[in-house]
């Protein structure tokens, strides 16, 4: 019944708690750190995108180079230090974002699997009908919850022809 995944490899209790734990240290320590922006505030930053990200180097390459003639409040130290926060937290987001599309990916394979045990449960389901009248309450409790998920995702059982 297994598709082309690798699910059987799953982790063990043991291990899924292990990375739990870790995953959970790793995001406490990132907090410490890390600054949560409102909406608004998100949408109204001026931040440095991807075609602003050399503008931003070349500038402060620029500062080095001219520090004498920038007002005497502005910090070369402390725009050189925020661009290695950036570089830092840059590297930090490229590992989330990784990490975050493989198990979304892997939840998607799980959750194809699940469907494919249910599909084939319902169906054996439905040919034992005809011989096992006690099936019927079963799948009526099935047809219930699935017309319900189906009303919400737009998913659902395909009625039998």
């Amino acid at each position: 019944m297994r598709q082309n995944f690798e699910l059987a490899n799953a982790l063990s209790a043991a291990e899924h708690t292990d990375l739990v734990i870790l995953l959970t240290k790793a995001a406490d320590l990132l907090k410490k750190y890390a600054v949560n922006l409102s909406p608004e505030e998100r949408k109204s930053a001026r931040s440095v995108a991807a075609r602003r990200e050399s503008y931003v180097r070349h500038s402060l390459r620029a500062a080095r180079q001219h520090e004498q003639l920038l007002p005497r409040d502005f910090n070369v130290s402390d725009y050189s230090s925020l661009m290695e926060q950036y570089d830092q937290h840059k590297n930090i987001s490229v590992i989330v974002n990784e990490l975050t599309e493989l198990v979304n990916d892997t939840s998607v394979a799980i959750g194809q699997e699940l469907m494919s045990y249910t599909d084939t449960l319902y169906n054996s389901l439905k040919i034992a009908r005809s011989r096992n009248a006690s099936v019927e309450h079963t799948l009526a409790e099935l047809e219930e919850y699935n017309s319900r998920s189906s009303n919400e995702d737009g998913g659902g059982y395909k009625k039998a022809e």
